[in-house]
């Protein structure tokens, strides 16, 4: 009888992988309910990037919109809003103005409540977004994409600090779901929603590549961009578009808690290696002119997702300004490289090849404990230019053919 039990508890135990996914996610829910309903209100909110979203919310609710950039009214109404006894973060808002609408129904809630609920909002987009993903590209058990989600350090620190970066990933996987269904005009509407992030301008290229139908993408994203455009503009002012490159480059530094060696970029990483802050941009740009026509020539070879895992990663590596939650992106690169190793289990050196890059890409956040954030941007381009030029790693369920 003790050897039956034991065979039992070793086969619904010991090796059931989906027991030990069951106990972690678990564990991870019971972290992320403490931190929201549980931590000492002070410690939630101070600290908490959310303060500086809602802060221009409020001012624009107050009908001073064209203060939206001025850093001492920013401060000032963080301050109102936190009481004297808090801290003002050094942040200030940077993100165009059409932004704080999504946060402008908060400011109608007490400061704590808030956040409270803009994190139970951000788990609901978790759920939502592994769902819809797994509905499209990923043949894994949902409980094994819940565990690679919830563990996910980028996804951790987004609900630690009240970031837009789980929105962004959803986003990404609606184009990625567009692009397959080829519903360009619908995938240049959503790549102009990615302005959330100024930064993030810098898919468009990369989109514009890859879509089926590049006028019909081009007339949505152009769509998007006006909406945009009037929309800012309504809400700060038309004169705001002449002084908000300055304002960015302005703030862009320490004294606004952007910290080179916090960054994924190779912007940071030439800085980091003693190249000066001008040419580190000129630098930059020409990598990135030069990484947009390599994509142009080799997209079709390469194959949908591999494209869409190269695109992506040249994005972020790109970038002048990626942190640590901005990286929850990968959490669609991971999806489609557990998808990918499923179908190919029994090829040994594909599935280790991708069993490899999917075991980097989620490793990449939580080496940046130990390695400076600007040197892992390399790995992140070097492993996008891997799966622009390796045939090796494609296979033969591509979701799209590329024309």
């Amino acid at each position: 009888m003790c050897i039956s039990v034991f065979n039992f508890l070793r086969q619904k135990i010991f090796i059931n992988p989906t027991f030990w996914s069951g106990t972690l996610l678990f564990l991870v829910a019971l972290m992320i309910f403490n931190r929201f309903f549980f931590e000492v209100p002070f410690s939630l909110i101070e600290g908490s990037d959310f303060l500086h979203f809602v802060a221009p919310a409020q001012t624009v609710r107050e009908g001073k919109g064209y203060l939206l950039y001025d850093v001492s009214t920013n401060f000032q109404v963080q301050k109102t809003l936190l009481g004297p006894e808090l801290r003002t973060s050094v942040l200030t808002f940077r993100n165009l103005p059409f932004v704080t609408l999504i946060f402008l129904p908060f400011t109608f809630l007490p400061l704590l409540t808030a956040l409270r609920l803009f994190g139970v909002i951000n788990i609901v987009l978790i759920l939502f977004t592994t769902v819809f993903l797994r509905k499209y590209i990923s043949k894994t058990p949902t409980i094994y994409l819940f565990t690679i989600l919830f563990t996910f350090i980028p996804i951790i620190e987004t609900l630690k600090n009240g970031q837009l970066s789980i929105f962004l990933t959803l986003l990404i996987s609606v184009i990625y779901i567009f692009l397959i269904r080829k519903k360009d005009l619908w995938v240049g509407v959503v790549t102009s929603l990615l302005l959330i992030k100024t930064q993030f301008v810098i898919f468009f290229p990369f989109l514009l590549l890859i879509s089926k139908d590049k006028r019909t993408f081009f007339l949505g994203y152009l769509w998007g961009v006006l909406i945009i455009f009037l929309a800012s503009s309504l809400i700060a002012g038309p004169s705001f578009w002449l002084h908000y490159p300055k304002y960015l480059l302005e703030t862009e530094g320490p004294k606004f808690g952007s910290r080179v060696e916090e960054l994924f970029t190779l912007y940071a990483f030439f800085q980091q290696i003693g190249i000066e802050k001008l040419a580190s941009l000129i630098l930059n740009g020409i990598l990135y002119g030069v990484s947009v026509m390599l994509f142009k020539k080799n997209y079709k070879n390469a194959g949908f997702n591999n494209s869409f895992i190269a695109l992506t990663l040249f994005s972020l590596s790109f970038s002048m300004h990626i942190l640590l939650h901005d990286l929850s992106i990968l959490t669609i690169l991971l999806f489609i490289l557990t998808s990918r190793l499923i179908l190919v289990a029994r090829d040994g050196d594909t599935f280790i090849k991708n069993l490899f890059f999917l075991v980097v890409l989620y490793l990449v956040p939580i080496l940046a404990f130990r390695i400076s954030a600007p040197y892992l941007s390399i790995v992140l381009f070097g492993t996008g230019f891997y799966f622009l030029y390796n045939k090796t790693l494609k296979y033969k369920d591509e979701a799209v053919t590329l024309t």
